[in-house]
């Protein structure tokens, strides 16, 4: 996780996010839903956390908008742009480990509490396809319920590419930046072959942007003074508060006495009867995080007592845990877009709470799908 945000602070810090940005900007054009369509995927590809990505666009799409002319409260232009980053980045993190904390959580549950392991590679090969059909499902939604106002931006591309011009030549720190997370990439998604694991790779990230004179950042001061550590120290919390509900017993007795019931469903409608049983219980919770680090350990405490495939059903659980799109405080994604004042909380709502009904189902079939990998195969 430090690691990740490290790679995210040297991307802000260098310039190179700003830049390959406005690169993007100059293929796309004046379209708007060209425009929207790009911001959505951009956001959506990622490696890094998905607070980060939102962190890196949000600021640029903001630029585009208000140059516009689009006006908070008034504008469609502006919801679907504020949408579209948001979502886009949440949606994509859940297709990587290091896309957001409540991945690295159900991976770390899964190793301690069933001596499980997955890789980085192993855990996209399933996501990825969840990720894109929910993606072009939420793109659709958000340009459907919310059509903009506008068909072209009011200004040429003189405009990006007059900012482009402003950035200058490549710095050294952006190319040791990219250099560094490419890197990064190649190590994560060759991990299963490699056998390095994800933690020694995000050190060897955190010692490669340190590098005096050549790094993105300037040392690990810089790092420090601008890491997310409100994400990281939830993340760590939202953990210790999994492992205290397995280890104290906690879960096993929930698993026990409330999920029980659900073990009668046939095998093919576990996945659904999770999903939809973590939408529910995660309106209860502040945070993607800690939905994770209360749902990940009871749902495998319940696969354990049931006899059900402990990974797929922990992965269900994990990636449920991160779809849930109804509230603003639910992720400090939908703050920051939020703050921008083009939409209110039942524009999030109107959207969300239909995402996360479409999404439950989505996750579920995926993991069928992929023949509720890891475990016991459907026949």
């Amino acid at each position: 996780m430090v690691g990740c945000l490290a790679l995210s602070v040297a991307f802000t810090q260098s310039g190179l996010g700003k830049r390959l940005t406005y690169q993007i900007l100059n293929v796309s054009g004046t379209n708007i839903n060209r425009i929207l369509n790009i911001f959505f995927w951009v956001s959506f590809c990622h490696f890094i956390t998905d607070v980060a990505v939102v962190a890196l666009m949000y600021p640029i799409g903001l630029s585009v908008a208000k140059s516009a002319g689009a006006k908070p409260g008034k504008s469609n232009f502006g919801i679907c742009m504020m949408f579209v980053i948001t979502f886009g980045a949440v949606i994509g993190g859940l297709c990587t480990p290091s896309g957001t904390p409540s991945n690295i959580i159900t991976i770390s549950f899964m190793e301690k509490n069933a001596h499980l392991t997955m890789t980085y590679l192993e855990w996209m090969k399933i996501s990825i396809p969840i990720g894109v059909v929910l993606g072009v499902i939420a793109l659709w939604m958000i340009k459907k319920m919310y059509p903009p106002e506008m068909k072209e931006l009011p200004f040429g591309r003189e405009i990006i590419k007059k900012e482009l011009e402003s950035l200058g030549p490549w710095s050294v720190q952006e190319k040791v930046t990219l250099v560094v997370f490419l890197l990064a990439v190649i190590l994560w998604m060759t991990g299963e072959f490699t056998k390095i694991p994800i933690a020694v790779v995000a050190l060897l990230i955190v010692g490669l942007l340190t590098i005096p004179g050549i790094s993105g950042v300037k040392g690990w001061r810089e790092i420090e003074a601008n890491l997310e550590w409100g994400s990281l120290m939830l993340m760590i919390g939202g953990f210790a508060m999994g492992v205290a509900t397995f280890d104290s017993g906690l879960a096993s007795w929930i698993a026990q006495h409330t999920m029980m019931p659900l073990a009668k469903l046939p095998m093919v409608m576990q996945p659904f009867a999770v999903t939809m049983l973590v939408a529910i219980d995660s309106l209860g919770f502040s945070s993607f995080t800690a939905a994770a680090a209360v749902n990940v350990p009871l749902v495998i405490a319940y696969a354990q007592q049931s006899g059900f495939p402990i990974q797929a059903m922990a992965m269900t659980a994990g990636l449920a845990s991160s779809t849930h799109f109804i509230l603003v405080t639910e992720s400090l994604c939908f703050v920051l877009s939020y703050a921008a004042g083009y939409y209110t909380f039942k524009d999030l709502f109107k959207v969300g709470m239909i995402l996360t009904i479409i999404g439950a189902i989505v996750i579920a079939l995926g993991m069928l799908l992929a023949g509720m990998p890891m475990g016991t195969p459907l026949h």
